[in-house]
């Protein structure tokens, strides 16, 4: 088909301009083309006879313009056309069910990205706030964060600590963290075995030396052990169990020295805790 001096749609096709590959087994047949709009456009073959109107891009998007006057969208009502211009550049006039009036693209109505002047954002911004002076455990809503969805509280205890609201509302966060700690430690723990007093404490203290000295000073008075008359592996045994009777810890006279089995035995038999000296006479005299 010869398609030159003739009048497709819009266009008046001038010259044939030669061949284009599309990187296929075939190739385009291109021609110059004149549009009513007296711009010059380069058209294939194809476009020409498929086209119900070929016509130049500019007036292209022309006649793909769709009229929005009068829609709704969302909360958004399209008053007029703010700004002529391509089919996708088009901005328009509209009017929100809450009375402000806002400026959108013809994509931004269509696709849903816009659909109020930004109200909604608004009132939960407001319904937000409310969580301010609000309790939540020992925690009390004193401002909001930087971050997003973040709270700053003050906790009972005095401490200041950042929480999402969504933990606050669930009961996730009730403090700063001191009521887990509470339930951690002391008799609220599941580890509790009566408690460790300073005086325990410091022979725990393996580096300080206290509890090593008082154990030395028991093996050189005794220097064997007083159930097996054993000189091997000495320990120094308290009489009267540390942990129940801290007065006496450090005392020369709570204690005696056994080997290490007959020390193992001694605990093994009695146990470890509320020691005496009765136990004690027992078990020297088996």
């Amino acid at each position: 088909m010869e398609f030159l001096n003739k009048k497709i749609g819009k266009v008046l096709v001038i010259e044939k301009c030669g061949e284009k590959s599309t990187g296929k087994s075939r190739s385009l047949k291109i021609y110059k083309c004149q549009c009513d709009c007296g711009n010059e456009t380069m058209l294939s073959r194809e476009q020409l006879t498929r086209n119900e109107t070929p016509s130049c891009k500019k007036c292209a998007r022309k006649i793909r313009f769709i009229d929005l006057t009068n829609q709704k969208y969302g909360k958004l009502t399209v008053l007029n056309l703010h700004k002529s211009g391509d089919y996708i550049h088009t901005k328009w006039n509209c009017v929100c069910d809450c009375g402000n009036t806002k400026v959108v693209l013809t994509t931004q109505l269509r696709n849903g990205r816009i659909s109020d002047c930004g109200c909604v954002y608004k009132n939960k911004d407001k319904t937000r706030i409310k969580l301010i002076g609000e309790v939540f455990g020992r925690l009390t809503v004193i401002k909001k964060s930087n971050e997003q969805s973040m709270w700053i509280c003050k906790c009972d205890c005095g401490n200041e600590v950042t929480c999402r609201s969504t933990s606050l509302k669930h009961g996730l966060t009730k403090s700063c963290g001191c009521l887990k700690s509470e339930k951690m430690s002391g008799e609220n723990s599941k580890f509790w075995k009566g408690g460790v007093n300073n005086i325990n404490r410091l022979y725990r203290k393996r580096h300080n030396g206290v509890f090593q000295t008082w154990s030395l000073k028991i093996r050189k008075r005794d220097k064997i052990c007083q159930k097996c008359n054993s000189n091997k592996k000495l320990n120094a045994h308290h009489i009267f169990n540390y942990d129940f009777y801290p007065e006496w810890g450090l005392d020369l006279n709570n204690g005696i020295t056994l080997c290490e089995t007959c020390h193992k035995g001694f605990h093994k038999l009695y146990g470890k805790k509320e020691n005496n000296i009765k136990q004690l006479n027992e078990f020297l005299k088996t």
